[in-house]
């Protein structure tokens, strides 16, 4: 394809043997969502139900600011882990 008839912003190369189904890019997308639901909704009060009673509010918040820091970890690397390989050279 010459560099006229190419899209803006899209390099020779660019998307040849690496390109993602939109089935499979979807499948991605909706795993990564019902993560983050489970993760920073349900999971933080999961653990916030399960804490005993007598645990004083400062670590009760800390204990599930925990989980939260945990799970976007998790999540992050999980997000970059799903992206398509590519060929970085320039």
């Amino acid at each position: 394809m010459s560099d006229s008839a190419r899209p803006v912003g899209v390099r020779a190369g660019d998307g040849e043997g690496a390109a993602e189904s939109w089935i499979a890019a979807a499948l991605k997308a909706l795993l990564l969502l019902v993560l983050s639901v489970g993760g920073f909704v349900l999971l933080p009060d999961l653990v916030a139900t399960k804490l005993p009673a007598d645990l004083p509010p400062r670590t009760h918040d800390a204990i599930v600011v925990a989980v939260v820091v945990v799970t976007f970890i998790v999540l992050s690397w999980l997000f970059v882990r799903l992206q398509p390989r590519r060929n970085r050279e320039r």
